[in-house]
């Protein structure tokens, strides 16, 4: 019996004085919708990321403090990498793989995230969510619910496993695995988890009420549930983000601009006129929110680990935020890879063999960044070789942000 080969992407972003996720200066995210939400504390600069609820919303800043605004507060927080929310409560996850939970999640008496949320590596955007998702670093998924009608929820399918990233809808949930499949669970009354045929080679997922939709990496955005049928806006292959409201969407082009598509009843979905020159989208259940281009160009998310089977497809992606226009050149041991010209790239036919250096460096007006990816072959199961690429970037505390993937191979 042969065991299968595992190609283990755990890309690890270190930084040194400077957080890896931002910006060190730049502006406030632009919000329209609801007139109550659309005015950002003056504290919400250098923001990175966003995510937003029912009537709340929550910024991310470049030093991994956090922003909030509308109905809750978290307090404090220091550290963060990733930001979440649904209906009424927000999350925010820390660099050591802590959870921090706030508001309440509705239908529950949660207000706090378990003791068990340690060693997370994604939490769930999805605005009128009434459960949170995360992803654990081997890759599983875990819900938190209360008994009523989102502990659908609770019934995880088997082949949600290597999962990078997740979205919650109001009761459904939709993972991306490393190989660019979807995997979808919950409550089906819009069609919600019907993943239709063409939702391959994924590389950014995200959820609605009642709806999801998806990019590939080719660029072309799809659509399902409740808002299945994407207008002409939404044609074309020039994409590079997606977000989704509680019952509408944005999509966000390689130029700055952004197409919306929904429902409008709080003008969520008219895109206004100074929307433009913009590197990051959130959608909540009534507004929609962007993040303005500023500054040289610096990477806005933390990855995570990526594992796929011997002879698949394994998907990289790592967005950057900066003054547009970007340049990306992913390359290969040094060697520059002809496709690799977006902020994702397709590993195809994934082998040991592919093990070597990659690097993705991006670059503006006003200056790069360079992420590399050191390529190791390891023998034996993927905590060991997570803790390889961890302690071999130990031996380099300079500040400059790495990433490592690690390549296991085993056969009996």
């Amino acid at each position: 019996m042969r065991i299968p080969t595992i190609l283990a992407f755990a890309l690890l972003l270190y930084g040194g004085s400077q957080s890896s996720l931002g910006q060190t200066s730049g502006g406030r995210p632009l919000v329209w919708g609801p007139f109550y939400l659309t005015s950002p504390p003056a504290s919400a600069t250098n923001v990175v990321a966003l995510a937003a609820g029912d009537s709340h919303c929550v910024a991310l800043r470049a030093d991994g403090t956090v922003v909030t605004w509308g109905i809750t507060s978290p307090g404090n927080l220091t550290n963060i990498v990733a930001v979440g929310a649904g209906s009424a409560h927000g999350m925010a996850l820390g660099d050591d793989g802590t959870v921090k939970l706030w508001g309440n999640i509705l239908g529950s008496n949660i207000t706090n995230a378990p003791p068990d949320a340690t060693n997370i590596m994604a939490v769930s955007v999805g605005p009128g969510a009434q459960h949170a998702a995360v992803v654990r670093t081997d890759g599983s998924v875990s819900e938190w619910a209360g008994s009523g009608r989102a502990s659908i929820v609770a019934n995880i399918p088997s082949a949600a496993g290597n999962v990078v990233s997740v979205a919650a809808g109001a009761f459904h949930t939709v993972a991306l695995r490393s190989d660019g499949k979807l995997v979808a669970w919950g409550e089906n009354g819009s069609g919600q988890l019907n993943v239709p045929a063409s939702a391959t080679n994924i590389v950014a997922v995200a959820s609605g009420w009642y709806h999801s939709m998806a990019l590939r990496a080719n660029g072309t955005v799809v659509a399902w549930g409740s808002l299945s049928s994407l207008p002409a806006a939404f044609n074309g292959s020039n994409f590079v983000d997606i977000a989704c409201g509680g019952n509408h969407m944005l999509a966000l082009k390689r130029d700055g601009t952004i197409v919306a598509y929904g429902n409008n009843d709080q003008g969520q979905s008219v895109v206004p006129a100074y929307a433009t020159n913009l590197v990051g989208i959130a959608g909540g259940s009534y507004n929609s929110l962007a993040i303005p281009a500023y500054g040289p160009p610096v990477f806005s998310a933390k990855p995570v680990p990526r594992t796929v089977a011997s002879g698949a497809t394994a998907f990289l992606r790592l967005a950057a935020a900066g003054q547009l226009p970007l340049t990306y050149q992913w390359s290969f041991s040094g060697t520059n890879i002809p496709s690799g010209t977006n902020s994702f790239l397709s590993v195809t036919n994934a082998l040991p063999s592919q093990s070597g250096l990659y690097s993705l460096a991006v670059s503006n007006a006003l200056g790069s960044v360079t992420s590399r990816i050191e390529a190791y072959g390891r023998a034996g199961d993927r905590t060991a070789a997570r803790a390889a690429a961890r302690a071999y970037l130990q031996e380099f505390p300079d500040g400059r942000e790495r990433a490592e993937m690690v390549t296991q191979a085993a056969s009996n």
